[in-house]
């Protein structure tokens, strides 16, 4: 018998609460673009999660732990990110 993960559990319930407060957001256009960086598998939840309005606005999206960085570190990471999405492929 396998036992329950319920850090998992609370962890999987506030990705779904998450998703529903960028719904909600997102039908109110609250906003325009959203950046989204999570660790690799609480981002693949939160994908499966998303509602189409929500999945519309993602510009950027890096499977990254950044939990107790400071938010300039956080800026400067996605910056770099969306520029290099911006980059044509050769």
């Amino acid at each position: 018998m396998e036992e329950t993960d319920y850090h998992q559990q609370e962890e999987d319930r506030w990705i779904k609460d998450a998703a529903e407060e960028l719904k909600r957001r997102a039908l109110r256009n609250d906003f325009d673009a959203l950046a989204i960086v999570a660790p690799p598998k609480a981002l693949g939840v939160l994908k499966k999660c998303l509602h189409k309005e929500v999945e519309k606005r993602v510009i950027c999206t890096v499977d990254k732990e950044m939990t107790g960085r400071p938010i300039p570190d956080i800026e400067a990471m996605l910056d770099g990110q969306t520029r290099a999405e911006e980059l044509p492929t050769v």
